[in-house]
């Protein structure tokens, strides 16, 4: 929000968000290669290795933005006292139920159910991150065109959101494994697709700031983002 301006911050965000499925891609393409050569513990010796370079990478280069002024409308309240906030942060997270679905689970139902090699069911989940990465830098796009968020708090906003989604990402692996150990494969996937309708339904009622309202407070519109 300090870095780019009111016309930039949602496609700015898109980006940083598109490093999750950009990760998957990469993460696909070469552990099971490296799973093949070296077996399961150099896999994960090159997902530490990754996650120790990216620190080192965050500690060098990441800086705090320059300050800003913020503006934000009079009525403004704390983000866990808005209800709007919990309107939003909850239904939106009903986005993720098919998503984790998908890509937590897709290589080991290709794989073990579909009889797709590993290295094949890894290409599928490449092409669905792909996909993702498109998406996330076009819905910052769209948002930015929309006008509809603000920065003076979205920190606090963004930060309540991402742990909403957070508590939801933890729960749907083990009901999503419970419910296909119950019923099937097919079933399961039904099932977590009706989360995003339901989302979709759902904010539909969660009133928004008309385009006019927003820029007058030079705010910008921010995409729900996943982990």
């Amino acid at each position: 929000m300090g870095w780019f301006g009111v016309e930039e911050r949602g496609l700015a965000l898109g980006i940083r968000q598109a490093a999750i499925p950009i990760g998957g891609v990469a993460a696909a393409a070469t552990l099971p290669w490296l799973a093949s050569a070296g077996g399961t513990q150099r896999a994960f010796e090159a997902l530490g290795a990754g996650c120790v370079a990216g620190g080192l990478v965050a500690v060098a280069f990441m800086r705090e933005a320059p300050a800003v002024e913020r503006h934000g409308p009079a009525d403004a309240r704390p983000p866990l006292r808005d209800a709007r906030m919990w309107l939003l942060a909850g239904r939106s997270s009903l986005y993720l139920t098919a998503q984790i679905a998908t890509m937590g689970f897709v290589v080991l139902f290709l794989h073990g159910h579909r009889g797709l090699s590993a290295h094949a069911a890894a290409a599928v989940l490449a092409g669905t991150n792909i996909l993702g990465i498109g998406a996330r830098v076009g819905a910052g796009r769209w948002s930015d065109r929309v006008g509809a968020v603000g920065a003076a708090r979205s920190g606090a906003a963004l930060g309540f959101q991402q742990t909403m989604l957070a508590v939801l990402g933890a729960a749907v692996p083990p009901a999503f494994a419970v419910f296909v150990a119950a019923t099937s494969w097919r079933v399961a996937f039904a099932v977590s697709a009706v989360g995003p309708l339901l989302g979709v339904l759902l904010l539909r009622r969660v009133p928004e700031p008309s385009r006019a309202a927003a820029r007058a407070r030079g705010t910008s519109a921010i995409p729900p983002a996943a982990p």
